[in-house]
């Protein structure tokens, strides 16, 4: 018989369980709640019941959502992910459970801390596997990240008779008991990677890819990579000699030119909302001012940019650039703020061992934002769809892009700095530049591929 005081730890114990069990459905059985309210509902008075129990959210999802194309999805990455486990992992695991050896405690540890760490640390490198390997941003890449040696050491390790009698045991259904067991332990575990799922393949249908008719190309065959916003963006261009720039651009690009000029620009503006295909804008990291000096080329009928330089205010962006993009980036101390719509933007460059470059001034829009005429020179500085590259070993890259139409504007500036041309031995540009402004633009960036 037990105690008064062992009734009320045990009381105490189970008014513990029940309240973190209450704490972990509440958000569950709001968000159940809300899906059948209107968004108005949901504003007004998230808390309450639903005024009117409607299932329009749920149709919405299913007929203008392409919610059937992300279910699709992951149920083939999460089936395909199970097969993977029962075909190799377990074949691994097995032995690593069941016998003894020297040092299989010190491989048991390092197995079991791999599934201490969320994947999310190592993001960048394996964004870098998964492009070289060509399967990044594909339901392959989310299937072999499934962590499933891990997963099958662990069960081995937790149930090794039962999986061990399964094996050894007489009658003709054992191979099917210990698929048995496996499946039910990585039932839960595969439901948590539904959602990540289900947001790779929400990704894929982004928006901007169903307007496409202004392109001069097709859209590339290959998934999109990286995600960013354009913000209070200002294009200079100054008219120059073809010889001024051309031996700046490698032998493999073709040097554009228009009006019987090659075409210099300095835009200044702000990147933001900058995150790989599959993951989320991160405060902090996602937003930084960015300056390019830049010309305009030509390669296999895909007129592109070939940038001299890239200022960024982002170290880390900077250094993944240089190493995935083969872009010139830089270090710099930047600051751009808005004072009503006249937009404030200061660069000074602080990379070790670059030359030195540096702008300073203010700019603002004068009319309503409206898309170049094709043809115009404004279509030709403006309206490329994809960039060129180098690497140190001369091979020549192009990156695609895709976003709407510029949303150009007349612009007026007020420059009271500007070094960047230097780098390329040109004087101050002290002529007035064509100036026009873009507000927001919205961009998808594909990886880099060779050409040539």
């Amino acid at each position: 018989m037990t105690s008064p005081a062992q009734r009320l730890r045990t009381g105490l114990v189970y008014a513990l369980l029940v309240g973190y069990g209450l704490t972990v459905l509440y958000p569950i059985f709001l968000m159940l709640l809300s899906s059948f309210k209107t968004g108005r509902e949901i504003l007004r008075d998230p808390f309450a019941l639903p005024a009117r129990w409607s299932f329009e959210n749920y149709v919405r999802a299913w007929t203008e959502g392409n919610f059937s194309s992300y279910f699709g999805n992951s149920v083939f990455v999460t089936l395909s992910a199970l097969v993977i486990v029962l075909a190799l992992g377990s074949l691994a695991a097995y032995p690593l459970g069941r016998y003894a050896f020297r040092g299989k405690n010190l491989l048991m540890i390092y197995f079991l801390a791999g599934l201490m760490l969320p994947v999310r640390l190592g993001i960048l490198p394996l964004f870098f596997l998964m492009r070289d390997l060509g399967l990044y941003n594909t339901p392959f890449a989310l299937i072999l990240l499934q962590d499933a040696a891990l997963r099958a050491v662990q069960l081995l390790r937790r149930a090794p008779e039962q999986l061990g009698a399964a094996v050894r045991g007489p009658h003709h259904h054992r191979p099917a008991a210990a698929g048995a067991l496996f499946v039910r332990e990585q039932a839960d575990h595969r439901g948590a990677h539904l959602g990540s799922a289900q947001v790779a393949s929400r990704r894929a249908m982004h928006p901007l890819l169903r307007e496409t008719a202004h392109r001069p190309y097709a859209l590339p065959a290959r998934p999109w990579a990286l995600h960013m916003r354009w913000l209070e963006l200002l294009f200079l261009h100054w008219p120059l000699q073809a010889e001024a720039l051309r031996p700046h651009i490698p032998s493999g690009l073709k040097l554009e030119t228009h009006s019987g000029s090659a075409w210099l620009g300095v835009v200044p503006f702000v990147m933001s909302e900058v995150y790989p295909r599959g993951t989320f804008s991160v405060p902090g990291l996602s937003r930084f001012p960015e300056l390019n000096v830049r010309t305009y080329v030509t390669r296999e009928g895909k007129p592109g940019v070939w940038f001299f330089s890239l200022d960024a205010a982002s170290k880390l962006a900077v250094r993944l650039a240089r190493r995935g993009f083969h872009l010139p980036y830089f270090d710099a101390r930047m600051r751009c703020r808005k004072e009503g719509e006249t937009v404030r933007y200061e660069s000074v460059r602080s990379h070790r061992g670059a030359p030195e470059a540096s702008f300073v001034g203010s700019y603002r829009p004068l009319e309503s934002p409206e898309p170049a005429r094709p043809g115009s020179l404004e279509h030709f500085l403006s309206e490329r769809y994809c960039l060129y590259s180098a690497a140190p070993n001369g091979q020549v890259y192009r990156g695609d892009v895709h976003h709407r139409p510029w949303p150009l504007q007349r612009a007026e500036a007020e420059i009271r700095v500007n070094t960047m041309g230097a780098q390329l031995g040109l004087a101050g540009l002290e002529a007035a530049p064509l100036l026009h402004f873009a507000r927001d633009l919205e961009v998808l960036a594909w990886g880099p591929v060779a050409v040539g």
